[in-house]
């Protein structure tokens, strides 16, 4: 648990963070009648206090501090029928992030196989659908890979098929 605590843009139970967002277009949104794409660069930092188990199976609270960058692109996707008709609107979006990560000596202790304490690179990627219409539509899929050797799995991935409100 504490690998993808520590590795991923998620936060935490206890999470403090600053974002700043830089937009690369004019338009800082899409909206129903302009169909630009936004492509946004954030800059996250972060610092976590993390629960993880020792070598004693004891609970622990570890801190770490995060830097992330990443790119945002968001596109207007309409879907039409086998008529030409209009059947949905929404937003597609694509979000890769490259993180870097250190911790409190004991935690980083019980991530690392070898002995080096060094910081840990990490990088995720989602691509996404949200319907404006139709939240039965809504997807995500999330492919998250530690680019550091810890314990632990260093390639996850996720698929959310369908939100509901």
């Amino acid at each position: 648990m504490r690998s993808l605590t520590i590795t991923s843009l998620q936060s935490s139970p206890l999470t403090l963070r600053i974002i700043k967002e830089f937009y690369l277009t004019k338009q800082h949104e899409i909206n129903g009648t302009n169909y630009t794409p936004v492509l946004s660069l954030s800059v996250v930092g972060d610092g976590r206090a993390i629960p993880y188990g020792d070598v004693s199976n004891k609970v622990s609270i570890g801190a770490s501090g995060h830097l992330y960058l990443t790119f945002s692109a968001l596109f207007k996707r309409i879907e039409f029928d086998h008529m030409g008709r209009e059947i949905d609107k929404g937003v597609m979006y694509f979000r890769p992030s490259f993180g870097i990560a250190y911790g409190t000596s004991k935690m980083m202790k019980s991530l690392f196989i070898s002995r080096s304490y060094r910081p840990i690179l990490s990088s995720e990627c989602r691509l996404g659908f949200k319907s404006d219409e139709h939240k039965v539509k809504d997807f995500s899929i999330l492919m998250r890979y530690t680019l550091t050797e810890i314990r632990g799995p260093r390639l996850s991935a996720g698929i959310i098929l369908s939100s509901f409100d």
